[in-house]
């Protein structure tokens, strides 16, 4: 392997590494302290454009598609085919993310049950943001992921109390 095959093998196996620990790991808090969006749409989410699983698989991408085109001697660069590569994963991989957030468990009879519920903060609730809290409905014991907001900025972790619940957003103290 010479020089230039070598970095492009680091390049995809190193991230592609850490992607899949991730994955298999699950949520690990991996906040830079920055939550930029409009709604619930957050840029740096796990579903977010610019999430760390995304850019990981992009840069494994490249990676791999400059490593097949440099080893496979193909009639196209190994930058744009890195390109190409890391478009492709990493647009089914933020696909992947939204499938796998989508199925989370929020079957409710009723949002009136978890009034005066105790929920723990799992995406952190900044002031006048949304974030998500996890409680467990009374009547079902299932666990239920909800939008949250509060009046005072909630970090994750945090144990808080369900207030009232309007539209599917419980706002909490």
């Amino acid at each position: 392997m010479e020089g230039s095959e070598l970095i492009y093998f680091l390049t995809a196996i190193i991230p592609a590494g850490l992607l899949i620990l991730l994955m298999l790991i699950g949520d690990i808090d991996l906040d830079f302290g920055m939550d930029i969006g409009l709604g619930d749409f957050h840029l740096f989410s796990d579903t977010g454009p610019l999430g760390v699983k995304a850019i990981l698989a992009f840069v494994s991408g490249f990676g791999l598609g400059g490593l097949t085109a440099e080893s496979q001697n193909w009639g196209i660069s190994p930058t744009i085919s890195g390109l190409i590569f890391a478009i492709i994963l990493y647009l089914g991989v933020i696909a992947f993310m939204r499938i796998i957030y989508s199925q989370r468990s929020n079957t409710l009879k009723s949002s009136n049950t978890l009034i005066g519920q105790s929920a723990t903060v799992t995406v952190q609730i900044p002031t006048g943001q949304p974030g998500e809290i996890t409680t467990r409905d009374p009547e079902t014991g299932l666990t239920v992921n909800m939008t949250a907001r509060c009046i005072l900025a909630k970090e994750r972790g945090t144990k808080v109390k369900i207030i009232s619940v309007d539209a599917g957003t419980a706002l909490v103290e």
